[in-house]
């Protein structure tokens, strides 16, 4: 859209055929373009689309679209702003992830590793005492 492209335009150039359109996602926009194509209401073919695909954030898509489309502002704006909260969402769940992941791992770690070290010491410690533990030391 900011190379001049209308969002009608650009949302057709989309859903050409290459090697997106072979996705369920973008079979599901080439569809969506084809009914605006029909004649049918815009907000509608969105709404339905956004619903179809089930993905929370092509949802929030089509909701900033429609209401940039309906209060007039930039539709190129919007969209930028939306992906870039998008994207936003995502670094933040994938750190989740790998911080969930980190405390796992120490949790592993330190039950593997407990009784690694007490069959380790134990037999030292066997061996300290019956020697006579700090007695030979001391004498």
């Amino acid at each position: 859209m900011s190379g001049g492209l209308s969002f009608y335009e650009a949302l057709e150039w989309a859903s050409k055929d290459n090697a997106y359109t072979k996705t369920e996602l973008g079979k599901e926009l080439k569809r969506a373009v084809e009914k605006t194509k029909m004649g049918l209401d815009f907000g509608d073919v969105m709404k339905e689309f956004s619903i179809r695909t089930g993905v929370v954030d092509i949802q929030r898509l089509s909701i900033a679209v429609i209401q940039a489309q309906k209060y007039g502002t930039s539709i190129a704006e919007t969209l930028s702003r939306e992906v870039t909260d998008c994207r936003e969402r995502y670094k933040a769940e994938i750190i989740g992830q790998a911080i969930t992941s980190e405390k796992k791992t120490d949790a592993s770690l330190i039950i593997l590793a407990l009784p690694t070290m007490i069959m380790t010491v134990a037999p030292m410690a066997i061996s300290f005492m019956q020697m006579g533990g700090m007695g030979v030391i001391g004498k």
